[in-house]
């Protein structure tokens, strides 16, 4: 599933297919700490490349259409962040608590060093 959006002359454009190419959308290597180039995990947190920015501008695309733009590429990364990532991890961990043995009180102790 790609996000669209309308803008102008009811132009349409496939966000995901203009900007799917772009380096930004790599996973850092945790352990490099040297590695200063911008990601996915930058956008997730809503810092905008000027890579993104200048792609964007080459389409003639300004001001409100970029903030629209914009709006639905974070959208598009939140949800489908939340469903492929965070709710499969969420599952996966009450799975482990249950399968473990560890109840609701328990956790709830253990933050207070009382378990």
């Amino acid at each position: 599933m790609r996000p669209s959006i309308t803008y102008g002359r009811a132009k349409k454009i496939e966000i995901l297919f203009l900007v799917g190419d772009m380096d930004i959308w790599n996973i850092r290597d945790s352990d490099d700490i040297e590695d200063l180039t911008f990601n996915f995990i930058d956008m997730i947190k809503g810092i905008i490349p000027m890579s993104l920015t200048s792609f964007i501008e080459k389409y003639k695309i300004q001001g409100c259409e970029i903030n629209s733009i914009y709006e639905k590429i974070f959208t598009f990364l939140l949800e489908n962040s939340t469903n492929s990532i965070w709710v499969p991890r969420c599952v996966e961990l009450n799975s482990l608590e249950k399968e473990l043995g560890l109840t609701r009180q328990m956790k709830i102790n253990s933050r207070y060093g009382e378990y």
